[in-house]
């Protein structure tokens, strides 16, 4: 039995049953079916607290009575594609029996209870639209335009962090970072994590090789970046054999038919061409 839950109308026609009587749990009910499921668990207790449901289908769980009875501020996140729960950001101030109500511009607002707070602009969920260019090399600028930008923790680009100024709340202007490649970016807010929709690409990148001459079946060590994962090396036009040493550096052997000209390194990101010829003599 459950006392003090909330009961919110997913866009799938489900309702999700989550908290009361001091319990963290959740359950999910559906009409067609007339049955329950489970609905995940949430990252705390949550009793005599408000659910909203978000414009892209989420519920947003904040506040009420938790472990002893205490008033929290702990919010929540409910993903029903996963049908995961995630913490996300708390009140400034812990409440029970509060109203809380979706605006028209996403952003929720708290008020009642013991207290009234308002959550700011940066409250509304992340997301990433569009990122300019959709490939570059280490060290590139990228712009990455979205919403509910504002407040931005962290910016990552294939799970590496990078250096990034947030320009506005629909705009990032981020920085490549050594060891990144090809996959998807994301942004971390208080409220949570937006990933994009297509994988950005981390280009290769020659900076030199060594020796810049010799005959076939000279060994030649490129220096670069992003080169994990290279699946091909070629001596003006000839493929080459070769071993990737590390991010930076591929050791590769002059192929027989291998002719003067430049040498091409490519991975999933795409191809970089040094911008000096390599002898063969």
């Amino acid at each position: 039995m459950r006392v003090g839950h909330t009961a919110t109308l997913l866009k799938s026609g489900k309702v999700l049953i989550a908290g009361g009587s001091f319990l963290n749990t959740a359950e999910l009910y559906s009409p067609t079916k007339g049955s329950w499921s489970s609905g995940g668990t949430m990252p705390s207790i949550h009793t005599d607290h408000t659910a909203t449901l978000l414009s892209d289908g989420e519920v947003f769980v904040t506040g009420g009575l938790g472990q002893g009875s205490a008033q929290v501020a702990d919010a929540a996140l409910y993903r029903p594609s996963t049908g995961s729960w995630s913490a996300t950001q708390p009140m400034a101030t812990a409440r029970d029996l509060a109203t809380a109500n979706l605006l028209p511009s996403g952003e929720v607002i708290v008020a009642g209870g013991y207290g009234g707070s308002y959550l700011s602009p940066s409250q509304g969920y992340p997301a990433i639209v569009a990122t300019v260019p959709s490939a570059a090399t280490v060290g590139g600028s990228v712009t990455i335009t979205g919403r509910y930008l504002s407040g931005a923790m962290s910016v990552l680009f294939g799970g590496v962090p990078a250096s990034f100024t947030v320009n506005n709340d629909d705009q990032i202007t981020a920085t490549v970072p050594t060891g990144s490649l090809t996959g998807p970016s994301s942004i971390s807010t208080p409220v949570g994590t937006s990933w994009s929709s297509t994988n950005f690409k981390v280009t290769p990148h020659i900076i030199g090789f060594s020796p810049t001459s010799g005959p076939a079946g000279t060994i030649v060590t490129i220096t670069g970046s992003a080169f994990t994962g290279a699946t091909r090396v070629k001596f003006n036009g000839i493929s080459a054999g070769f071993l990737i040493k590390s991010y930076t550096k591929i050791r590769t052997t002059v192929p027989a038919q291998a002719t003067t000209g430049s040498i091409a390194v490519t991975t999933p990101g795409g191809t970089a061409i040094s911008g000096s010829s390599f002898t063969v003599t």
